[in-house]
């Protein structure tokens, strides 16, 4: 009743009408008139405002809510009847209304259920509403002061996806929930207003972490047994975090600093430089050819990876040169330059979402030299002299008495010496 009609008592209040004649003759004649003097009531007037505020929430925290105060969205005009209060109160279009986001781990839309002055998502079941399904979030309102908090329980669907979108918004749709003043004026009249609260209420998305770490693994090949590979597993150099979103997958690549860079190593047999390339996800050292990078230069090496495990397989197919030579270093080790090669773990979550990081390989991808062998023969090969012909001397080849394998490195040089036991040692002969 905001515009209540209240009168006074009917005979409380009269009009009389004095008539008076012409030679002071009087009568008069009255009516009540109490209930005819009337008033209407006054009503408070509750009004909306366009506000900024809203909630929003980050799956990356899930334990963290948020809570915002929208007073500002409604003026309130308690009128001539003065001062009353002012409640507030949430509401849904209808109950079990679909919310307009999805729930992550089920793949289910989520709907809205009023329990107790309390907006709460509940995951779908088979495709409908479910009142008893699990809760995702819920929305609440302190009715004295328009302070709304939002609590994010289950991860939510993010459309976009992909590595461009960590921190992607999704909301409500905007009329499925409302919050409502409603003010009473100081004689009870009550009126009410309310804004469309669900394009308001904001859930932040949660992006994958991959994280390095510091691992000894390496991978070697040697020389000398040229047809022997390596593999060692790398997995253990990245810690993968798919957060609220849940576990998706996580995939490896191998990548180069750039096409045709210099790995840092030299080709024995042409003394050329080794350069780098990336074929169908395979890292391949290719000789280069006049000091410059050829990309159709001879395979030296290969590095592989299993994308789903991390396998790390190192193939040598020709020989590389090791500086140091020499007797002191037969198994001498070199690598690539740390940063021309690269490990990368992609993380996909379950919604989409993708995160990465990489390791420098080429530090942990080694050669280890190939030095020639030298076996001895028998040979019954001997230098013999006769005293009777004391001026004629005698030679006798015994290269015979040796084999060499120059190995992988190829074909150097054999050179031939003599020695002595000791400085002076006895020769086990007699002069005459």
């Amino acid at each position: 009743s905001p515009n209540e009609l209240i009168t006074l008592t009917t005979d409380t209040v009269t009009l009389t009408a004095t008539a008076t004649d012409k030679d002071g003759d009087v009568h008069s004649a009255f009516i009540n008139l109490g209930d005819k003097v009337g008033f209407r009531d006054d009503a408070p007037v509750v009004t909306t405002n366009t506000v900024g505020t809203a909630l929003e929430v980050d799956e990356t925290f899930l334990t963290t809510d948020d809570s915002e105060n929208f007073a500002s969205a409604f003026s309130v005009n308690y009128g001539a009847d003065g001062a009353g209060s002012t409640a507030y109160s949430l509401g849904v279009k209808a109950t079990g209304v679909d919310s307009g986001v999805v729930d992550t781990a089920t793949g289910e839309k989520v709907y809205l259920y009023l329990e107790s002055g309390v907006v709460v998502g509940r995951v779908g079941n088979a495709g409908s509403a479910d009142a008893s399904g699990a809760k995702a979030f819920e929305i609440r309102v302190d009715s004295a002061t328009a302070e709304v908090g939002l609590d994010q329980i289950r991860s939510l669907v993010h459309p976009t996806g992909g590595a461009t979108s960590p921190n992607e918004l999704i909301t409500l749709t905007t009329d499925t929930v409302t919050l409502t003043a409603t003010a009473t004026d100081k004689d009870g009249d009550v009126h009410s207003g309310f804004i469309n609260l669900g394009d308001k209420v904001g859930f932040r998305d949660d992006a994958p972490v991959v994280t390095t770490n510091t691992v000894s693994t390496a991978l070697e090949v040697d020389e000398t047994v040229l047809t022997t590979d390596d593999s060692e597993n790398f997995a253990s150099a990245f810690s993968v975090n798919y957060g609220a979103d849940g576990a998706g997958s996580t995939a490896y690549s191998l990548g180069v600093k750039a096409t045709g860079v210099d790995s840092g190593v030299v080709d024995t047999a042409t003394g050329q430089r080794v350069y780098l390339y990336l074929e169908g996800g395979i890292v391949v050292g290719r000789v280069g050819v006049g000091g410059s990078a050829s990309s159709t230069g001879l395979k030296a090496f290969e590095i592989r990876v299993d994308s789903a495990t991390a396998e790390v397989g190192l193939d040598q197919i020709r020989s590389l040169v090791h500086p140091t030579g020499g007797t002191a270093s037969p198994n001498e080790l070199i690598t690539l330059t740390t940063d021309t090669v690269t490990l990368t773990a992609t993380a996909t979550d379950k919604d989409g979402d993708v995160n990465s990081a990489f390791i420098n390989l080429g530090d942990k991808v080694g050669f280890r030299d190939d030095a020639p062998v030298v076996t001895t023969n028998t040979v019954i090969t001997a230098l013999e002299v006769d005293e009777t012909f004391l001026t004629t001397d005698d030679s006798e080849n015994f290269a015979s008495a040796f084999s060499v394998n120059y190995g992988a490195d190829g074909a150097g040089s054999t050179a031939y010496s003599l020695g002595v036991k000791a400085t002076g040692v006895d020769s086990g002969v007699v002069d005459t």
